[in-house]
């Protein structure tokens, strides 16, 4: 109740209308009796008598046989409220009941919006007078004098009351909205335009869910009429995936219900997704890179997933698979060495909800293994030199060739002074030939990215 009243002190209110003068009193019928409420809490001290002329009748009949007067002393404030004490001090930020009368009376808005969502209140301020002996059919005539400390008239205020039962308008155009957890309620209400009789004050929503008979109210908090036409609810005791039925009525502060708006029905469900993972590091350990992140601490998380690119731009691809909640690390051991990997993590929820991707972080895969070696490697003796052939190492990683020749197998010196291409599968020597009778060792390296 606090945040609300405090959330609209720019409310337009049929008591604290500021567009238009408001009628000296505002009234509802009901049956035999009329309420009627004060435009204006009347001067500390100062009261109010109650006269009426009926249909026929030539002259007012004083109905009070004292001014009615609100409550004086903090005392008599505790005890005319009751149970609704406490309340009342919320609403108003009061600490004890001194703060509560002159909050009251001090602030002409909250004091006109509690008058009215309960008439102890009115009571308590001198606003309300209930008239039980309305028999007739009227129209009536009401006349309100008002009085000081020692009685004496100090203003008089006069208005034709119509005798007619009239509960609020239904409210209009009502949509639902699902959510995660909750259904959020829109529906329009016309502007208050002056009439008297035009009190619909608050409204209630009603909720059947499923199993339920009956429906049952929704709302903890008053959904105060504003003067405007739009109005919003959200309710948030509700489950994913189960139907729940709503219609919104309109209430006045005899606590009639108005007729319903139409009904509407829907599922509220998980469209919002986890948050983002934190705190991800990458390490290379034992020829694997090893991940580790903060771990989420959504109620619905169904785990995480781990992408992989080679281009911190673009072209992440998932590499693991859904990894547990109470799992947050990851061992990738499909690595190519000597390449940089780049890594984001996402966490995914029960109902599939994947949140965006982390930040992303590098790590460099170390190569210190040598590629392996080419094969078939022949050598050919001829007048235009030596002709050696092999075939490719299988690596991937391979980017050129040396080629070795030499008597002694431990110092072999290396011909190529450049190293051959990836593509090379021979090489031929122009320089000094062999000797007969002379053996000769000849090798071929594969060098890969990393210089192995």
């Amino acid at each position: 109740m606090r945040y609300i009243l405090l959330a609209i002190s720019a409310a337009l209110l049929p008591l604290v209308v500021r567009a238009q003068e408001p009628p000296p009193f505002l009234f509802l019928a009901k049956g035999d009796t009329v309420y009627i409420w004060l435009s204006r809490t009347p001067r500390i001290g100062w009261g109010f008598e109650v006269y009426r002329r009926a249909p026929g009748e030539r002259e007012f009949r004083k109905l009070t046989p004292e001014p009615i007067r609100g409550a004086r002393t903090p005392e008599e404030v505790q005890s005319a409220l009751g149970d609704l004490y406490r309340w009342v001090a919320e609403a108003l930020d009061a600490d004890n009941p001194f703060q509560v009368l002159r909050r009251l009376r001090s602030d002409s808005f909250r004091g006109s919006i509690l008058s009215l969502l309960d008439m102890r209140v009115a009571r308590v301020l001198g606003r309300l007078y209930v008239d039980t002996t309305a028999t007739g059919p009227g129209p009536y005539r009401y006349r309100i004098v008002l009085v000081d400390r020692l009685g004496r008239q100090r203003e008089i205020l006069e208005g034709r009351v119509e005798k007619v039962e009239r509960i609020p308008l239904a409210p209009s155009g009502l949509e639902a909205e699902p959510g995660d957890g909750k259904v959020t309620l829109r529906w329009s209400y016309p502007l208050w335009k002056g009439d008297p009789q035009d009190l619909a004050i608050r409204f209630f929503v009603y909720r059947k869910g499923p199993g339920e008979a009956k429906f049952r109210r929704a709302d903890t908090e008053v959904i105060l009429r504003e003067q405007k036409e739009d109005f919003s609810f959200t309710d948030v005791w509700v489950r994913n995936g189960r139907s729940y039925t709503y219609y919104v009525v309109a209430v006045d502060p005899l606590g009639r219900e108005g007729r319903p708006s139409k009904l509407v029905r829907v599922v509220p469900v998980d469209n919002v997704p986890p948050a983002v993972p934190k705190g991800l590091e990458a390490r290379f350990r034992d020829g694997k890179v090893v991940l580790a992140w903060q771990r989420n601490l959504e109620l619905d998380l169904a785990g995480y997933r781990v992408y992989r690119s080679l281009d911190l731009r673009g072209g992440f691809r998932r590499v693991s698979p859904l990894l547990p909640p109470d799992m947050p690390f990851y061992e990738d051991g499909r690595l190519v060495p000597g390449r940089i990997y780049y890594y984001r993590v996402t966490a995914v929820d029960s109902a599939g909800n994947e949140s965006r991707r982390s930040n992303a972080v590098s790590i460099l895969v170390e190569d210190r293994e040598p590629p392996q070696p080419p094969g078939n490697v022949k050598v050919a003796v001829g007048p235009e030199g030596r002709r050696i052939t092999w075939s490719r190492s299988p690596s991937a990683d391979v980017m050129g060739y040396n080629v070795y020749w030499g008597e002694i197998r431990e110092q072999l010196p290396r011909l190529n002074l450049e190293r051959l291409p990836s593509s090379a599968t021979s090489y031929r020597d122009e320089g000094e030939g062999v000797t007969p009778g002379r053996s000769y060792w000849v090798a071929v390296t594969a060098v890969d990215s990393a210089f192995n």
